[in-house]
């Protein structure tokens, strides 16, 4: 609700319709990544009690994985997904288009899928809630920067740019931003009639590649190879536990 109120009925002018449909963009990849951190300190509590019940044989490491996965993480986070896509995006006033809704509520849930398989690898690898929430915001802060909306990818470090390349921040945007902008005109604010900005020559700007449909599922695909290898790695990670009885 806040988001949708801070970003209410956002208006297709160039200024400042255009900054401002930009700006709830990565607001809204950033929130739906970081309120993935309330489950951390869960995970961090079921996996001392994993590490008793599974070596007093209750259970498999894989009926737990899967358990948790299913009910806890996926089940949720559909749910949590959708209420706030309905919420923000017309709330908002992004474009009304079935298909611009799809990509964003695709787009919502893998960015929040994303960032529960960080926590629950996280989980399975540090025993401390502290240490493992400073690990996890310092992943995403990292992540976040090589978003390419806080700084020119361009201008960075060439032994630095790889991290571009494994930030989720960056596919999500990335993927909301083509979506939102790619059948879009921007007109000055004092005329309809007038509309002197499209939405592509904005991707040009900021340097997207916008003309086939592989540039916008590229970004969904390296998303979900994260955060599928993620979970395997959280996987691995839960059954090198060395459990006590």
């Amino acid at each position: 609700l806040l988001v949708g109120l801070v970003f209410f009925d956002l208006k297709k002018t160039t200024d400042p319709g255009v900054q401002n449909r930009l700006g709830v963009i990565f607001v809204i990849v950033v929130t739906q990544i970081f309120s993935t951190l309330t489950a951390l300190e869960p995970l961090i509590k079921e996996r001392a009690l994993f590490i008793q019940e599974n070596a007093s044989g209750y259970y498999r490491t894989i009926t737990f994985f899967c358990a948790k996965f299913l009910c806890d993480i996926l089940l949720i986070r559909v749910i949590v997904s959708i209420i706030f896509s309905l919420i923000v995006y017309f709330m908002t006033g992004l474009e009304r288009d079935i298909g611009k809704f799809g990509v964003f509520l695709i787009t919502i849930f893998m960015a929040s899928l994303f960032g529960s398989s960080m926590c629950l690898l996280v989980a399975a690898t540090v025993r401390l809630f502290s240490v493992a929430l400073i690990i996890v915001i310092l992943i995403f802060l990292i992540m976040m920067l090589f978003s390419g909306f806080l700084i020119a990818l361009k201008s960075v470090f060439s032994w630095l740019s790889w991290l571009q390349w494994v930030s989720a921040f960056r596919y999500a945007t990335n993927m909301l931003t083509m979506s939102e902008f790619r059948n879009i005109d921007f007109c000055l604010a004092n005329s309809t009639n007038i509309c002197p900005l499209s939405g592509p020559q904005v991707l040009i700007n900021i340097g997207l590649d916008y003309r086939t449909n592989w540039d916008l599922w590229k970004n969904f695909l390296g998303l979900s190879i994260m955060t599928v290898g993620l979970f395997l790695l959280a996987y691995i990670q839960f059954r090198r536990i060395k459990k006590t009885k």
